[in-house]
This record gives structure tokens, C-alpha cells and sequence, in this order.
């Protein structure tokens, strides 16, 4: 399936075009998948939201349970050694899943845990929705806060040059290294904890209360990928590029090739 669309929308200081790209759908049946992953074997791992349950695919097709004992996971997570970091939205926990599949508590006190995200040094930042701020957690599991007086942030990715915030309740936000805002994308209805940066600096980002997925470019430029999901809400990014989009209003996994 093909979708093209021309989008006439703001941004500041930037412009929204439009784009061709390829849709597929690749899952079906997933109990509103939410938070997204690939680990070093390239299999997807998605957090089932209403299952209280976190699966893994596999490049075969296959799918397997990695956990069933996290209720409401959202956001997810994979570090180098590919342990795997879920946030659990109603208990307020952050989980960790070892490869061999031993569960253990990272952090709790979170305050409605969303998106979860690992930097280029291996800190986890969190993005805590209740009360407004991303919470960094360092590997010796000190907490603090990275970010403050935010509105209702679900997601986060570190770029080369920064971050992005998606806020349920407002925009995609634009920061650089020093924490000082450059950007604003407000083209989404809802923002939602799927958002991931690409190689090249580019971040995507999906509107859960549309549906939209969004390339935001490094040069300030916004390309809509697609208009046809239904209330997309997860996204996951592969090593060849690809996009892979979780959606609630059909429980369904997606593949985007981007053009």
C-alpha cells in the first residue's frame, strides 16, 4: 500500500513537506503494542500494553513471550548486551529482562513511566509523564532529573545534537546539548511514546490521536510519511532503516520503507 499526501502545517522556522512511502503490514493480533525495540539479533520486541505482556519477534516471523509478569508496559529499551528495559505505566516501575529471562526492579517512584530510551553512554532516561520531567537513571541507578516543566512528556531519543521530547499533551520538541529549545513540530493531535533517531540525524515520531507518522529532519525540515495508520503509537527503527510502527486502533505492527 502506498500513501501520498500534501500536508500544509507548521512548524517553527520550518517546512513540512510531504513524502512517498511504503506500508506494510507485518503483524497482526498484537494486544496494542506501545513501546518498541530491535535488539543486536534484529528481532523486535514490543511491549503489549493491555496483555501486560512484552514478546519478541523474530526475523523468522515467530513469535515468542520474553515476559508476562509487567502489567501496563509502555516503553522499552535495549542496551548493548541486550537487556532489555520496560516501563511498567501503572505500577510506576522500570523493569530489566536479562537475555537469559531473569527480571529484576531498576527504578520505581516514577510517576506514570512512558517512554524509555538508553544514551550513547548507557544511561536510561525516562519520560515520566505525571510529573512532567525526563528522569535520568546512571548505571550505578542514581536517579535525577534531565529535563523539568515539561507537558506530559511519553517519549525521548538522543540525537548527535541533542534531544527530542514528544509531549502527549503538546508538541515533538527540539533541544541541543545544552538543554535550550530549538525546535517545535505541532502538526500531531497527540504525541505519542513511539519516537526514534535515525543515523542521519533525522527523528520519527507518530500521533497517536491522528495518524501520522512523521520524519523531522536535522535541518529543520518535516516530512509526512503517512496518513493512514490508526492511532499509531509505537515505533521502532532497524538497521537498514526501516520503520516499524505499532498501532492501537488495529493492533497491528507495520513495515515503512522510507523513499
Amino acid at each position: 500500500m502506498k500513501n501520498k499526501k500534501i500536508i500544509l502545517a507548521s512548524m517553527l522556522a520550518c517546512n513540512v513537506l510531504w513524502a512517498e512511502s511504503d506500508i506494510l503490514k507485518v503483524y497482526d493480533g498484537v494486544s496494542t503494542p506501545v513501546g518498541m525495540a530491535f535488539n543486536h539479533n534484529n528481532e523486535l520486541i514490543v511491549a503489549e500494553w493491555s496483555a501486560s505482556r512484552v514478546s519478541v519477534f523474530g526475523k523468522d516471523g515467530r513469535k515468542r513471550v520474553l515476559s508476562d509478569h509487567i502489567k501496563s508496559p509502555s516503553g522499552i529499551a535495549v542496551d548493548k548486551e541486550d537487556n532489555v528495559y520496560v516501563a511498567s505505566y501503572s505500577t510506576d516501575t522500570l523493569y530489566k529482562i536479562e537475555p537469559n529471562g531473569n527480571l529484576s526492579i531498576i527504578a520505581d517512584a516514577l510517576a506514570t513511566p512512558a517512554g524509555v530510551s538508553i544514551d550513547q553512554n548507557g544511561n536510561i532516561m525516562v519520560a515520566s509523564k505525571a510529573s512532567n520531567a525526563i528522569i535520568f537513571i546512571d548505571q550505578k541507578g542514581t536517579k535525577s532529573n534531565l529535563f523539568n516543566d515539561l507537558q506530559t512528556p511519553v517519549g525521548i531519543v538522543e540525537l548527535e545534537h541533542g534531544y527530542a521530547i514528544s509531549n502527549i499533551n503538546g508538541d515533538v520538541s527540539l533541544y541541543d546539548k545544552e538543554k535550550r529549545k530549538t525546535g517545535s513540530y505541532k502538526g500531531f493531535k497527540s504525541p505519542a511514546v513511539g519516537i526514534v533517531g535515525s543515523q542521519e540525524g533525522n527523528v520519527y515520531a507518530v500521533d497517536y490521536g491522528g495518524s501520522d507518522v512523521v520524519e523531522i529532519q536535522k535541518n529543520g525540515n518535516t516530512k509526512v510519511l503517512t496518513s493512514s495508520l490508526s492511532s499509531p503509537v509505537g515505533v521502532a527503527i532497524n538497521p537498514q532503516g526501516e520503520l516499524f510502527i505499532g498501532t492501537w486502533g488495529d493492533s497491528a505492527i507495520y513495515k515503512l520503507t522510507i523513499k
